[in-house]
């Protein structure tokens, strides 16, 4: 409901208003709180955190008013985007989204942000190579079926099908990331 139409003129508007907008996210540390610490710290935003139980109690805050803004999971949202009870603003990931092609990515405003949400298939260390590398091969035969492909393309997720060794370099850069976002946030384990 705020009179912006991009993140340029959202920036703006929350820099001439600091401390006095609301974002909502789904709880103390969570993926979309801690997105938006990165946001606030890289474009310099006075911003109040209200965290809600939940993605959907968030989502619920936005469109009722109750804050003025929020980030949340593609796959929380199309319905929402659908009936036009949210705005898309921009996406967090480096590019913009298939789903999304008219959103601009947050990079678009703020110069090599990167803060997409991941899912990796983990096995427990000293798991022998074999082992891995099977279940690396599994995954992605699951991830190269074109049904598989076009659901996951449908809800906003974008599918990579690294190896091992992509994933664990991918793995520790994002973890130096969330260490940051933590930081920032000042979350603390409960």
């Amino acid at each position: 409901k705020l009179p912006v139409n991009s993140l340029q003129e959202l920036i703006a508007y929350a820099k001439e208003r600091p401390g006095k907008l609301n974002f909502a996210s789904s709880g103390q540390g969570s993926t979309s709180h801690l997105v938006m610490e990165l946001i606030k710290a890289d474009a310099k935003l006075d911003l109040v955190h209200v965290p809600y139980r939940g993605g959907s109690p968030a989502i619920q805050a936005v469109i009722a008013g109750d804050v003025q803004m929020g980030v949340e999971g593609l796959p929380s949202l199309p319905a929402h985007l659908k009936a036009g009870t949210i705005r898309p603003i921009a996406v967090t990931s480096s590019a913009r989204a298939a789903t999304l092609p008219n959103v601009p990515a947050v990079a678009e405003a703020v110069p090599g942000f990167d803060a997409t949400a991941w899912i990796i298939v983990f096995a427990p260390t000293g798991t022998p190579a074999p082992v891995v590398e099977r279940m690396a091969a599994e995954t992605k035969r699951a991830l190269d079926d074109a049904g598989a492909r076009a659901r996951l393309a449908e809800i906003g997720a974008t599918v990579s099908g690294a190896g091992p060794s992509e994933t664990a370099a991918l793995h520790q850069r994002e973890m130096a990331k969330f260490k940051r976002a933590v930081e920032l946030s000042g979350a603390k384990a409960e």
